[in-house]
């Protein structure tokens, strides 16, 4: 998953030149929100405990059938100061499936994280091609506590970055991939996300 991962978020990145390969137009696209409010849907990828080694280190049956990550959600709303510039804040949770001793069906560990971090963007690029888009990168780090059901908590933290793409309804699509790190003492629950959700913006800077 997350080589995979990386691989989106490397076309993500591409999408400006290839656009900017169809058309040689290109200008300053629609203004950035000044406040703006997200709801995704994310593929979440933590390390599998039914896999080996770690199977074996906490004593779990060595069998997981998982094909895909686990799915999850994420809530966040954002103040931009500038058209580059922004404060973030994500409350954000999953679902995540393993496999317990003697036990025929997966047993479920709730996480969810709560965060806050800046983000920086690019401002919007209107692309003049035949079925004109306006776009917009960004990166961000977030910082904050990741609970579970398996575990206390601890800090946690999440770089990640993505692309922004305007539709004529006034409602962004964003895809983002990024990575949570954490410092929890019991079941670790790092791993890539990959995310795609609506903003809904408010106001223009």
């Amino acid at each position: 998953m997350p080589r995979r991962a990386y691989g989106l978020l490397l076309a993500m990145l591409a999408l400006p030149s290839i656009a900017f390969a169809q058309g040689p137009e290109v200008s300053i696209g629609v203004p950035s929100p000044a406040a703006e409010f997200t709801a995704a849907f994310s593929l979440d990828d933590p390390k599998d405990v039914n896999l080996r080694p770690t199977c074996l280190q906490l004593s779990l049956p060595c069998s997981s059938g998982k094909e895909f990550g686990d799915y999850g959600w994420s809530l966040s709303a954002g103040y931009s100061f500038t058209d580059n510039v922004a404060v973030v804040g994500e409350f954000a949770g999953f679902e995540n499936f393993w496999l317990a001793p003697h036990q025929n069906r997966d047993s479920v560990n709730h996480v969810h994280t709560l965060m806050a971090g800046p983000r920086i963007a690019s401002r919007f690029l209107h692309v003049g091609t035949r079925d004109p888009n306006d776009l917009r990168l960004f990166v961000q780090v977030l910082g904050g506590l990741e609970v579970s059901e398996l575990d206390s908590g601890g800090l946690a933290f999440r770089p990640g970055g993505g692309v922004d793409v305007s539709t004529r309804t006034g409602i962004l699509v964003r895809v983002e991939i990024d990575y949570l790190t954490t410092s929890a003492h019991g079941r670790d629950m790092s791993g890539c996300r990959v995310l795609l959700g609506l903003v809904f913006g408010a106001g223009a800077k």
